[in-house]
């Protein structure tokens, strides 16, 4: 064999082997149902930035590996405009390049996958699949969700058209029902006569006197979403052509390509388990109440009223302000938490000891807690509280962990630092004055403990002295050593009024005491 015969049969291989790689059918899938099941997107992946850089990606490897039929495996929900939008004229350039493109729903294309597929030139959607309800939606200034302007809906009725111009699965007045709300739509099959598709208005101009024989069937009325259903309300409707193939291997022969190999190159799209739900935003909102709980606890751990439970309730407040677009209203979860406060402020001033009012105000503060940062999807209180499907439930699995996990760092956080805030300048305004006891040797006469300061601004206290508490002690409070009034804390239960306490240990400003009886 020549050197020219053999070069022209490894070109003509390379050819057949090229061509050979060329002919096998790529079907891009989004993960399906049981692939995020227990994730944060049960109900399919949605149509995102991450989905449009992911679709991109495998776009161009198959314009590279000149793909010449390309299916676009459907599991969503929906997803934004925006990045549906710039999917569906990727979708068009592939039809103009002369890419063969199919949508494939194993189970539902909603909202913005209604109109992906109606962007591919072909749609095969398994038994009971279910394609359409592509309202446009936006959120309102209560974070809720809302029918669209007419101007965005007039935009998407455009995409549409444009689809339906350029030949999909359906005709436009059926892409156009699922957009509009308004619509209401009817097949017509008059005697002896061919079913037509047409509009409530069409059908009362075309037959103003309709004869009591003529079959009339509702497709949809006014105010609902169509959405179609593979087997069910899509049997016999007029212009619709829907493959049904009832499982992804079933492809190429329903494309009329059985000798084609099947190439599956899936999106990675799996939603977030708990962790990443807990974990994977960072969320300043929980960040200010959490720090809200830090400096509440300060509070408690020092005596005297000062900077700690200012910098608590700017926190709080803030905190609550913040998630007030996206959850309940501000009344609903900042009113729990002024109650659950209230509550508190009962058990620590008018009830000795820890009871119903102080159980029930930490319970009112959690659930304010709770109602502000969980983020449920809905439009009302009960919705975006209470949960009612899996990915609801991961939600709130999410929460409890992250704030578990953040009030003992919080809390952590503050038993530790409570000793040594008088140190900071910051903290310092907070106490009484004079702000920072020094103890001496148990026993010791100590000049101070008679009222007097030392010259560097230090009152000094017996380990062991005994005064009266001078307020009650819930758990801080006042009491008064020899003439001398200094802020305490209990170290144990609440102490009344006129009781004798007995200093136990100082640690910076903090003076522990423990009740020795009614005072004589």
């Amino acid at each position: 064999m020549s050197p020219r015969m053999a070069l022209g049969l490894l070109i003509l291989l390379t050819s057949m082997l090229h061509a050979q790689g060329a002919t096998a059918l790529r079907v891009v899938a989004m993960p399906t149902l049981a692939e995020l099941e227990g994730t944060s997107t049960p109900n399919g992946a949605v149509i995102d930035e991450r989905f449009l850089a992911a679709w991109r990606t495998e776009r161009d490897r198959a314009l590279t590996d000149r793909v010449d039929v390309l299916v676009l495996e459907l599991t969503t929900p929906g997803g934004t405009l925006f990045h549906t939008r710039q999917v569906m004229d990727d979708l068009h350039a592939l039809r103009l390049a002369g890419v063969r493109t199919v949508a494939w729903v194993p189970h539902q294309a909603l909202s913005g996958g209604a109109l992906l597929s109606a962007a591919c030139a072909e749609t095969a959607a398994a038994p009971g699949a279910e394609i359409g309800n592509a309202i446009p939606l936006e959120f309102s200034d209560t974070g809720s969700l809302r029918e669209a302007p007419a101007k965005l809906l007039s935009d998407v009725l455009g995409l549409m058209q444009r689809c339906a111009a350029l030949g999909c699965f359906a005709t436009a007045p059926l892409l156009e029902a699922m957009v509009n709300p308004d619509s209401e739509l009817l097949v017509v099959t008059p005697p002896g006569g061919s079913a037509r598709l047409m509009t409530l208005a069409e059908y009362r101009r075309d037959f103003p006197a309709a004869a009591g024989n003529m079959s009339v069937r509702t497709v949809k009325s006014a105010g609902s979403a169509l959405v179609l259903v593979n087997g069910a309300n899509s049997v016999g409707l007029p212009g619709l052509k829907m493959l049904s193939v009832r499982a992804r291997e079933e492809l190429p022969a329903a494309l009329g390509l059985p000798e084609r190999a099947l190439e599956v190159r899936p999106l990675p799209l799996k939603g977030r388990g708990i962790f990443g739900v807990a974990f994977g935003d960072f969320d300043i909102s929980l960040l200010l109440i959490i720090a809200g709980l830090f400096f509440f606890v300060i509070e408690l751990k020092t005596p005297g009223v000062g900077i700690a439970g200012v910098l608590s309730l700017l926190c709080l407040m803030a905190g609550f302000l913040m998630r007030s677009a996206d959850g309940p209203p501000i009344v609903v979860t900042a009113g729990l938490l002024l109650c659950g406060v209230l509550l508190l402020l009962v058990e620590f001033v008018v009830f000795p000891g820890f009871g119903i009012p102080g159980v029930a105000g930490i319970l009112l503060v959690l659930l304010s807690v709770y109602t502000a940062t969980v983020g449920l999807p809905g439009k009302t209180v009960w919705e975006q509280t209470v949960p009612d499907s899996p990915s609801d439930w991961l939600l709130v699995k999410g929460f409890g962990l992250r704030f578990v996990l953040s009030l003992l760092l919080s809390i952590g956080s503050a038993m530790l630092l409570a000793p040594v805030l008088h140190r900071l300048p910051l903290f310092r305004a907070a106490f009484l004055s004079p702000p920072i006891l020094e103890p001496v040797t148990a026993g010791a006469r100590s000049p101070a403990a008679a009222g007097a300061v030392s010259a560097t601004g230090f009152v000094h206290l017996a380990a062991d002295a005994v005064g009266i508490s001078s307020t009650p002690l819930r758990p801080a409070g006042k009491a008064r050593f020899d003439g001398l009034e200094v802020d305490v804390v209990s170290e144990g239960p609440f102490i009344d009024a006129a009781q004798r306490v007995r200093v136990l240990r100082i640690s910076g400003n903090r003076v522990e005491v423990r009740a020795e009886g009614p005072a004589a």
